[in-house]
């Protein structure tokens, strides 16, 4: 294990004493191994007054609000983390004070912790301190209470007929408007486009055939012009040119695919793209293009017994944040607040931070979406339950395999910060899902590293989404 040498630099500058802790050491070693319960974050924050560096339990939530509110001030994350860095190695933010002129507050939990673990900027290294240093290093901060621990904040439970009375009861917190009877109307989200209606009703058809499905899709000009020119993309490089819709799916994307490309191309039309957004989130579609381009690749790894369909595997990925675009459309007046927090919780899950503002994760308001429009009950269930390692209800599958899948997404772009998944939750993915973690670390790599290629696809989505 090792530290960067400005981190280095540092804590000899402040004479600590510290181990190094892991928060994958195996269970063998525990003086080695980082306790989740006992870890710390820093979250730097600016205004037009200045810098803050908040320290705060890693398994809490900053209430960006109330801090505001209490100390008169208006920060937002910093999109540009001012520390310095080592030429040849980039650094995460480490839970350290390492900006001498900033304001230093510390929630006050941290003082109950012995030993305490502060994140290093090297993923997966802690520094391990005793209370004692601890108190050294923080001698100069404000101590106050700063978040909401996370166990409390969200318990999801695995009875799902409350879903929709928790959606109604966060619009009304948030709506003056009646609150109606079907879930669609309650969100006044227009009901799927015929043509998604007849692809839907294609995919559920055993004896369907492409004459069927370029029928349907040639009803909506623009989403067929959008399928022609997706197979004529480079990612393919098919020789000779793209005719038609029957020569892209014969010759190129193949029915099944085609399909799943149209429900989320038309879904994808139904709502508009938030114009604001977190400075520390990809793209909305390049991101679901990656994820349901790992997902598709990842299933071809489960072994055929219960093996994930990779079409619905696909459009488990394409659609997996689709809440995000819920919230934007029925919280508008609401949704630059839930960017704020998203910047200033990068080590928190989105659905905690859904839950803390409105009172409900953006992945049940997709999921109820998804069933009112008769979406496979695979990608229903998959979203519902893509925050919870430990789903085993029905259709875990899909649900495993992309919560799996956010893991390695995020692990292999150096965010996986956002992730509270332990070592043991992680192993117990693969060991349920029958896939060995060499293989889709090698998966997904590869299509990180075809990232740049996406971006035809990306921009189909871009053109179909309004603005």
């Amino acid at each position: 294990m090792s530290l960067s040498a400005t981190v280095q630099a540092f804590l000899a500058a402040e004479h600590l004493n510290y181990d190094l802790a892991n928060s994958y050491a195996s269970e063998n070693d525990p003086a080695h191994q980082a306790s989740p319960s006992a870890m710390a974050t820093l979250i730097l924050l600016e205004d037009g007054l200045g810098k803050a560096q908040i320290l705060i339990p890693r398994a809490s939530l900053l209430d960006l609000t109330a801090l505001n509110s209490s100390h008169g001030r208006t920060w937002r994350a910093c999109a540009e983390h001012p520390i310095p860095q080592d030429k040849d190695a980039p650094l995460n933010q480490p839970a350290l004070p390492l900006l001498p002129d900033a304001l230093l507050l510390v929630d006050r939990y941290l003082l109950k912790l012995d030993p305490i673990y502060l994140e290093s900027g090297t993923p997966h290294i802690y520094i391990k301190l005793s209370q004692k240093e601890f108190a050294r290093l923080i001698s100069h901060a404000h101590v106050e209470a700063l978040c909401q621990p996370l166990k409390p904040l969200i318990k999801i439970s695995l009875a799902e007929e409350n879903d929709t009375s928790s959606v109604n009861q966060a619009i009304q917190s948030f709506s003056a408007r009646r609150i109606k009877s079907r879930l669609n109307e309650t969100l006044e989200i227009p009901p799927l486009p015929t043509t998604v209606e007849k692809v839907i009703q294609l995919r559920i058809n055993p004896d369907a055939h492409v004459e069927q499905l370029v029928e349907a899709v040639s009803m909506d000009p623009s989403l067929a012009a959008q399928i022609v020119s997706w197979a004529a993309s480079p990612f393919y490089a098919i020789p000779g040119k793209i005719r038609s819709i029957e020569d892209a799916i014969i010759r190129v994307l193949g029915f099944e695919l085609v399909v799943n490309l149209a429900i989320g191309l038309a879904i994808g039309k139904t709502l508009q793209l938030p114009q604001d957004h977190p400075y520390n989130q990809p793209p909305h579609w390049q991101q679901a293009i990656i994820t349901a381009t790992a997902m598709e690749r990842l299933s071809r790894l489960h072994p055929s017994r219960n093996r994930p369909a990779r079409g619905l595997a696909y459009l488990s990925g394409l659609l997996n944040n689709f809440g995000y675009l819920v919230l934007g459309h029925t919280f508008p007046p609401h949704f630059s607040l839930l960017c704020r927090h998203i910047e200033a919780n990068p080590h928190v899950p989105s659905a905690y931070v859904d839950q803390h503002l409105f009172g409900i994760t953006r992945d049940q308001i997709s999921s109820l979406l998804f069933q009112s429009w008769s979406l496979p009950e695979e990608v229903v269930r998959a979203v519902r339950w893509q925050q919870v390692p430990g789903y085993q209800g029905p259709y875990a599958n899909y649900a495993n395999l992309l919560c799996l899948c956010h893991f390695l997404i995020n692990e292999a772009q150096n965010t996986n910060h956002n992730c509270i998944m332990t070592a043991n939750q992680i192993n117990q993915l693969y060991e349920r899902l029958g896939i060995q973690a060499n293989e889709a670390h090698a998966v997904v790599a590869d299509v990180l590293a075809k990232k740049e290629e996406f971006s035809a696809f990306t921009n189909l989505f871009k053109q179909t989404t309004h603005h």
